[in-house]
């Protein structure tokens, strides 16, 4: 099927623009695709001077052509646009109404010529301008207006756009063309000057001129059509570099062209200036806010996005921040694609709209998610908080209770990266840090509930037995009795209240305290909404801050100094009392950030640990001097950044997060040689004792002692890095021992297994006895062994399979039931080992009958063959090997 080419009439002869006619037409060529690959071709010149012919031949259109017959007439009304067939880029034609029509009239002919040649000139890239050749020279041709109305429209509205002017002389004639040329470039000049504003404005500036000539249509057809081709394939890749058009300039998307054609023709029409920059912004303004609507649109519609809303409202949703960036990267970056070709700043402030609105969208579920994980943390501080009351006491409590409370926060920390965006939002953050907030609030306040409770109960035990030696009063003297009580009270408030001179508090102290108290109160609160110091804690959130120690110290000396300064008339008890109050409050607010900074800096080294180990590894260095050289260098970098993060007026120091994270090392070392040792035992145990030798326990412990003496040397070695008591060190080598021997005892208890042991026994009774019989050949037979001697030695076998599974024997104690030693870890009970005995001997019955009717069978073979030789005395060798095979046979 032929391609179609889609042409339709853009504007009626009344002006009119077929708006639905221009989407239809951009829907079905998919012109909004070709971004700024295409171009717009338009001819203009006299009434039926062969225009539309002209267009249906380059571009292969269905422009309706002037009919000879019916003479010269008025053929295209208006104006026509196809698609070009068969030429790249994509080529849009442009059949402009002709001019001179006496069918319009004088005043018509004028009016339209003007705006459609105006028109003509704005959209196209390329103006075909058909003219008779003729009418060169002729100073009323009817080219000369026209080229009078396009040069005054190019210098007065337009800039330098570079549009290529093809001219067409239409029946050459037998002037030489290049004569046609120089005299047509003379009236092009002389037009040129005339309507230039200017002289600095040249020709060049503003067009590419060409000339061409075509012979007559009509009387020369088959030249007419061979000049038209070669004339085509000028407009196929016309965009490219030395194309027709290939050096244009300031070109608009394809999917503006619709909007730039309606808003170009509105203006003409209503005769006002056209400014093509102006229509080409607002062309990009538009084309790039309906974009962003449309993706806008898309996104609340997104499959996945109302999925993870709808996940939402019953809980955190995994990956949230992961998933929610891919959904408003992928609408950016199609935003991006399709907007990309308008003008950047248009582009990058429309994209700023979409994604803020978009932003705005997702916002709330982002808070719900922040809610979430708030619940989630709060919930989970309450178990370890209900868990600590119950297993806790003592000394250890309260620094328990802080521990819940920081996995707590460290628990919505984790949630709060895996449910962030890749992008920073300001309003995000801060919701984050609110919620945060009063997350910690939630928890510092059932946390001090709890410790006061604590505290309550431990100062009620002091009341409890209080007059006893050694209670709160267990020293009081002169004790009045309790009937005397009433009569006491009474006379003790008689003398108190008649005393006149009772000394009260000093007025000066009393306003001393006072005033010192408000001053604390209001630096406080200045610190703790100072800008710089809301900074540094909404900083130390993503990570560590270098220099926080220092700058923080210098917020807090700033408001120590001013509250200095103004209680320096106070009394100097009073004072200093409430400025170590003061700092003590300072420092509360303080204290979770400064731990933050520790565990940044504390994760960031188990991070850095882990690498620069598995590199050390990777670069053949032996696994002791890997982790000396490693732990070395990590804990100096850890040292020197809880060094920075010191706070100068407080006496806290990092040596809780330096023991944690040593213990982590050591944890990673530990679980390495327990692997080790494992990977060593654990296969060659098992198939130790499936074996069942006589030495089995002592292969078995030579294999244990060996590894397992390896794996402690070796770890004692890596732990003298970390600088630790003997004691400690002591106490990790005997979890390495207790791991071996425990994995040695797993392996013995799964092959003590009643049902195993049996298996073996039975195996072990039937090898001993397909032993016996393979060993024994016919031809080379021998008077039968006691068969009870035989079966004793099976049953021998098989006891030492049992007396092997009996116990575990870490002594140099033989294998055997009767002899286990006290040291000894027994895997089956004495009546265990009667019952399996049992059930064995049980389970051979038919193993031993089936072997001695075996046994009868092969001595009554034995004695027919005997008497076979006797009875074929001097038979040749074959006849009795005959015989025999027969006998054997018979067997």
């Amino acid at each position: 099927m032929a391609e179609d080419c889609c042409s339709f009439q853009l504007i009626s002869g009344a002006g009119v623009l077929n708006v639905e006619g221009l989407e239809n037409f951009t829907r079905t060529t998919n012109l909004a695709q070709r971004r700024l690959s295409y171009a717009a071709v338009a001819v203009i010149g006299p009434q039926s001077s062969g225009k539309s012919t002209l267009l249906n031949k380059l571009f292969r259109t269905d422009f309706t052509m002037m009919d000879a017959y019916e003479g010269r007439g008025q053929t295209t009304q208006g104006i026509w646009i196809g698609k070009g067939i068969g030429i790249e880029p994509f080529t849009i034609a442009i059949d402009v109404e002709g001019s001179d029509s006496s069918e319009r009239g004088q005043d018509g002919t004028t009016t339209f010529e003007k705006r459609s040649a105006l028109f003509a000139l704005a959209i196209a890239d390329i103006v075909i301008i058909n003219m008779w050749c003729h009418d060169i020279g002729r100073d009323n041709a009817a080219s000369r207006p026209l080229l009078k109305t396009v040069f005054e429209a190019m210098t007065r509205l337009f800039g330098a756009r570079k549009t290529t002017l093809l001219f067409v002389l239409r029946d050459q004639t037998p002037t030489p063309l290049e004569r046609l040329k120089h005299i047509l470039r003379r009236d092009i000049d002389q037009i040129w000057a005339a309507a230039a504003k200017s002289k600095a404005q040249t020709l060049g500036d503003f067009f590419n001129v060409e000339i061409i000539a075509l012979p007559n249509f009509l009387y020369e057809k088959e030249r007419f059509n061979e000049q038209v081709a070669l004339l085509r394939q000028r407009f196929i890749h016309s965009i490219s570099p030395g194309g027709l058009v290939g050096d244009r300039k300031d070109v608009q998307p394809a999917s503006g062209f619709p909007l730039r054609v309606e808003q170009i023709w509105k203006t003409i029409k209503e005769n006002k200036d056209l400014d093509l920059p102006a229509l080409e912004v607002m062309v990009a303004t538009f084309r790039c806010e309906q974009i962003a609507k449309e993706k806008l649109s898309s996104l609340k519609l997104d499959g996945t996005w109302l999925a993870m809303s709808k996940a939402l409202k019953s809980g955190p949703v995994s990956e949230f921040g992961k998933k929610l960036s891919s959904i408003l990267e992928s609408y950016l970056s199609q935003y991006d694609k399709e907007a990309m070709d308008y003008e950047e700043s248009i582009r990058k402030d429309k994209q700023q709209r979409l994604e803020t609105e978009a932003l705005q969208f997702v916002y709330p579920a982002y808070a719900a998610m922040l809610q979430h994980l708030r619940s989630t943390a709060l919930k989970s501080f309450k178990t370890r908080l209900e868990k600590t009351v119950k297993e806790k006491r003592g000394d250890g409590f309260e620094e328990s209770v802080d521990n819940c409370g920081w996995f707590g926060m460290l628990e919505f920390e984790r949630g709060c990266e895996d449910a962030t965006i890749k992008k920073r939002v300001s309003g995000w953050l801060a919701e984050k840090v609110n919620v945060k907030d009063r997350l910690r609030g939630d928890i510092e306040t059932l946390k001090s509930n709890k410790k006061a409770e604590y505290k309550v109960a431990q100062l009620r035990q002091r009341f409890v037995h209080s007059i006893y030696p050694g209670g709160l009063v267990g020293d009081r003297e002169e004790v009045e009795p309790a009937s005397g009580f009433p009569l006491r009270a009474e006379e003790i408030w008689k003398i108190i209240k008649d005393n006149r001179d009772l000394d009260l508090p000093a007025v000066k102290v009393m306003v001393a305290t006072v005033r010192c108290e408000e001053i604390a109160g209001e630096k406080l609160k200045c610190f703790t909404t100072d800008e710089d110091w809301l900074e540094m804690k909404e900083a130390v959130q993503a990570g560590p801050v270098s220099g926080f120690g220092g700058a923080v110290s210098s917020i807090l000396e700033t408001y120590l100094s001013e509250y200095d300064r103004e209680v320096v008339y106070f009394d100097q008890e009073v004072r200093n009392a409430k400025r170590r109050l003061l700092l003590s409050n300072a420092l509360m607010v303080v204290r979770d950030a400064y731990d933050t900074m520790l565990m940044h800096l504390y994760l960031n080294t188990v991070n850095r640990f882990k690498t620069s180990l598995e590199q050390s590894l990777n670069e053949g260095k032996e696994y002791v001097a890997a982790i000396h050289l490693c732990s070395q260098s990590c804990m100096r970098k850890f040292d020197q950044g809880c060094e920075d993060a010191a706070i100068q007026q407080s006496e806290w120091d990092a040596s809780k997060f330096r023991e944690k994270l040593i213990c982590h090392m050591l944890s990673e070392m530990m679980a390495k040689y327990k692997k080790q040792i494992t990977l060593a035992l654990a296969k060659r145990v098992e198939s130790l004792l499936e074996a069942g030798e006589r030495v089995t326990w002592t292969s078995i412990r030579n294999l244990f002692e060996r590894n397992t003496e390896a794996a402690v040397s070796e770890f004692s070695d890596a732990a003298v890095s970390f600088s630790l008591h003997s004691s400690e060190i002591d106490t990790k080598l005997q979890r390495l021992r207790e791991h071996a021997r425990n994995l040695l005892e797993m392996k013995a208890r799964e092959a003590a297994d009643a049902g195993r042991v049996l298996m073996r026994m039975k195996d072990r009774f039937s090898q001993v006895l397909s032993h016996y019989e393979n060993s024994i050949s016919w031809y080379n037979w021998t008077p039968a062994r006691n068969l009870v001697e035989i079966e004793r030695d099976a049953l021998s076998a098989s006891l030492r399979i049992l007396s092997i599974m009996a116990a575990i024997r870490f002594d140099d104690m033989p294998d055997q039931v009767e002899k286990v030693s006290s040291k000894a870890t027994t895997l089956l009970k004495p009546e265990d080992c009667i019952s399996l005995w049992m059930n064995f001997i049980e389970e051979i019955k038919p193993m031993v009958t089936r072997f001695r009717s075996r046994q009868d069978a092969r001595r009554q073979t034995r004695e027919g063959l005997a008497a076979a030789v006797a009875g074929i005395g001097a038979v040749g060798s074959a006849a009795v090997l005959t015989v025999i095979g027969s006998l054997m046979r018979q067997r």
